[in-house]
């Protein structure tokens, strides 16, 4: 589990468009009102379900939302929502599912109780409740190489070097690129990027003060355009523009972006 997050948006006039840039975190996201509309930069479109499981996306998306939106979010580390239900990460891998196919039918039991209250505090609640049931299963970490090696990429916010992780495990690089991909859909020098482009992003949202370059330098982009560019292929904007649309629709993402 990461964070959780609520929308609540009325009377919107004619579609409103928001910014969802790549991620790597799974979430789990129920929808009360009005369902919108889903527009990834490869042009596929999709429609929000009531109950909606998303895997980590390594391409931005522009949400469509209409008059009414009631939404409750659900952010899990990279691998948490696998770990709690027992489903393999790269499967949801630039995708998302109905809950109800995917997910314990129970799950249409905690979205009628979501639906009924609308405190936020009350629906975390909920939420951890019935997630606690499924935590009981789980009895040791992963130990898998390749999950774990996302893992660590993930806690590093994206600054590790690729050989040296492999020569922790006693395996060669093209060995662990392969199971990386193979355990989360994505290869490691993508997870990684996004991971260091999220760290970015949160840096700023956090501390709007400090400057872009402040950013770039310290999270050891080549310079400042190395992380325009970055922005560009994965929120499909530079990072003023992002900012300027993102508002606080995105909640920090990654661990320990204040400590560099």
């Amino acid at each position: 589990m990461r964070t959780y997050a609520q929308r609540d948006m009325t009377n919107l006039s004619g579609a409103f468009s928001a910014p969802c840039p790549a991620r790597l975190e799974q979430t789990l996201e129920f929808q009360f009102a009005d369902r919108f509309d889903v527009l990834t930069a490869s042009g596929r479109r999709e429609f929000a379900r009531s109950i909606t499981v998303v895997g980590s996306c390594t391409e931005a998306a522009t949400l469509f939302l209409k008059q009414h939106v009631v939404s409750f979010g659900i952010f899990f580390q990279p691998l948490g929502l696998s770990r709690l239900f027992r489903i393999a990460p790269s499967e949801f891998t630039n995708r998302s599912f109905d809950g109800c196919d995917v997910l314990p039918p129970v799950i249409r039991t905690l979205y009628e109780q979501l639906a009924e209250c609308d405190s936020f505090g009350l629906r975390v609640e909920m939420v951890e409740t019935f997630l606690r049931h499924f935590a009981r299963w789980i009895t040791s970490p992963d130990r898998e190489i390749g999950r774990n090696a996302a893992a660590r990429i993930f806690e590093a916010n994206g600054a590790v070097r690729m050989t040296d992780l492999a020569a922790g495990y006693g395996i060669s690089l093209r060995q662990l690129e392969r199971r990386i991909r193979s355990a989360v859909g994505i290869a490691p020098k993508m997870f990684a990027r996004i991971a260091r482009f999220q760290t970015a992003l949160d840096a700023k949202l956090l501390a709007p003060n400090r400057s872009w370059m402040s950013i770039a330098h310290a999270l050891e982009y080549h310079d400042q355009m190395h992380m325009i560019h970055d922005f560009r292929q994965l929120a499909g904007a530079a990072p003023a523009e992002l900012l300027a649309h993102i508002g606080d629709a995105r909640p920090p993402a990654m661990p320990n972006f204040c400590e560099f």
